[in-house]
């Protein structure tokens, strides 16, 4: 017979193996930290987007209805309601959202409006004075700006 055949290995060794695992252990301790971030600041966008959508909508509507349209803010509830609309999916419904059980939930942090935490748009589609809305997930913050000029709806 051929000793090269009987003393061929295959497979791989011990430290092969270990080595192999280690790195991959590294690999995942640098990236799943990295992985959390990317999803918080997904929410984070998705929920800004979200309440600048809805502020857009509830904008068109004062103007399509020429009267005003309010949008009141709930800090404690994480949530918040347009006035004289109804709910898209369920029509005998107020307009209500609530961000703590939507699919990118997130924390109203301060709704800076005066004189109140609503923001008014009135027949011509312009808001009452300047708004900001900062929401927060996790430490990161973003904030949903209302132009008092020109009622145009900003996320810096």
């Amino acid at each position: 017979m051929n000793n090269y055949a009987l003393n061929k290995r295959s497979g791989l060794s011990l430290i092969e193996m270990v080595t192999v695992v280690l790195i991959i252990g590294i690999l995942s301790a640098v990236a799943v930290p990295k992985i959390y971030d990317s999803i918080d600041a997904y929410r984070l966008k998705q929920a800004a987007e979200t309440i600048a959508g809805d502020l857009q909508y509830a904008r068109q509507q004062a103007i399509s209805r020429s009267q005003s349209i309010i949008v009141s803010f709930d800090i404690v509830n994480e949530s918040y309601t347009i006035s004289d609309i109804s709910d898209r999916n369920h029509p005998d419904q107020a307009y209500v959202v609530s961000l703590t059980d939507s699919a990118c939930p997130a924390d109203i942090v301060s709704v800076s409006s005066t004189p109140t935490t609503a923001i008014t748009f009135n027949q011509y589609g312009i808001p009452s004075s300047e708004a900001t809305v900062t929401l927060d997930v996790n430490g990161a913050q973003k904030t949903v700006i209302v132009h008092a000029s020109s009622g145009r709806i900003s996320i810096p």
